[in-house]
């Protein structure tokens, strides 16, 4: 007996509403859904969004620039703070990860106060803002480059994909208390 159009109808789009509400972070720890969210999947989407919004804001001028900028600042606040404590703290407890961890420490340190200047009222085409903004974006994709060579391996190394998942859900976590709420970034804003 064939089934009605509507009951058809209605179970796509109960579907397509499933799909939506889908995210890894709701799905993580499920029986028999593939595992939970990678904490190195989790920076390296972070680190592409992060690659894509400073090249807007270069090319960006006026309030667009400034509301790039406003994106861009809390993003990377949240997550240079979530990183901070759900990998480099545990990437300490090991020799090798301590230098890098600490290390990356200090240019956390380095992007707030470029961001603290970037963030003072004034006006943002400036060719002293710009000049700010490029010393910025190459020491953010400097150590982005960085963390991904060097120190994703040696997390990769001394951690098992468990905690690796485990790390991923305390990194959701601490950007939330940072006001970040999205477990996987989304694009740019055009």
């Amino acid at each position: 007996m064939p089934k009605s159009s509507s009951f058809v109808d209605a179970i796509k789009s109960g579907v397509d509403d499933l799909a939506r509400a889908l995210t890894p972070a709701s799905v993580a720890g499920l029986p028999g859904i593939g595992g939970g969210v990678n904490i190195l999947d989790l920076l390296k989407a972070d680190h592409d969004r992060f690659r894509d919004l400073l090249d807007k804001i270069m090319k960006g001028r006026g309030q667009h620039r400034a509301d790039l900028f406003k994106t861009f600042k809390l993003e990377i606040t949240a997550h240079s703070r979530a990183e901070e404590k759900a990998l480099y703290v545990p990437m300490q407890k090991f020799e090798e990860g301590k230098k890098k961890a600490l290390e990356g420490d200090v240019e956390h340190e380095v992007v707030d106060y470029l961001l603290a200047e970037l963030a003072r009222p004034r006006n943002k085409d400036t060719d002293n803002w710009t000049a700010r903004c490029q010393v910025l974006q190459e020491l953010t994709e400097h150590h982005l480059d960085e963390e991904e060579s060097d120190l994703f391996p040696m997390a990769r190394k001394h951690f098992d994909s468990a905690a690796l998942d485990k790390m991923g859900q305390q990194f959701i976590k601490e950007k939330r208390k940072h006001g970040v709420n999205d477990e996987v970034p989304r694009q740019a804003a055009e």
